[in-house]
Formats: structure tokens, sequence, C-alpha cells
């Protein structure tokens, strides 16, 4: 099982991804290698090495959504989920503008 501090690296590592990503304009294939070094974290051979575009279109179909359950076996503890969902929050400030739990 992994350690406490490698579930929070991996967390940290996708809210820079998802910075990068989603506010910066970054390539996904051309942030993950140097954030994998930065938090000491291995990607996953699964990883699909999805494009920008790729990301933000799951992204908007989330936005799109009225309201939207991300779960996670990590609950209750911090999780990647966390990190969406603060993203969708500061996207949609207003409460009755998109539900989250």
């Amino acid at each position: 099982m992994f350690q406490e501090s490698e579930r929070m690296a991996v967390i940290a590592a996708f809210r820079e991804y998802l910075h990068e990503v989603a506010n910066l304009g970054a390539n996904p294939i051309d942030v993950v290698p140097d954030l994998a070094d930065k938090y000491n974290v291995q990607v996953s051979g699964m990883w699909k090495r999805p494009s920008r575009p790729q990301v933000m279109v799951e992204l908007a179909k989330l936005e799109a959504m009225l309201e939207v359950k991300l779960l996670c076996w990590c609950a209750p503890l911090a999780c990647h989920g966390d990190v969406i969902k603060s993203y969708l929050v500061w996207k949609h400030p207003e409460p009755q503008q998109l539900e989250l739990s």
C-alpha cells in the first residue's frame, strides 16, 4: 500500500497539472514528466496521454452537468477528486450553478 506522503505528492502533482493544463494552456504530455520528477511520483503505464483539447472536453462535460458526484476510495482523505471539485467551484462560484458533492 502507499504511504500517506506518496498520496499527498500525487495530489499536489495533479493540482499543478490541472492548473498548468486548464489555466495556463500547457500540453499535458509536456508537463507530466517534469511534474513527476518534481514530486517524485511515477506516471502509470495506463495513463492515456491526452491532449489539452481532450482534457478540456472532459472538464467541459463536468461543467455542463447540473450535479456532479465525484467518488474516490481516498474519501474522506484528500484526493485528486478534491482538486477537480476545487477547480469546478472556482469556475462556477455561484452555488446554484453547479451542485457538487
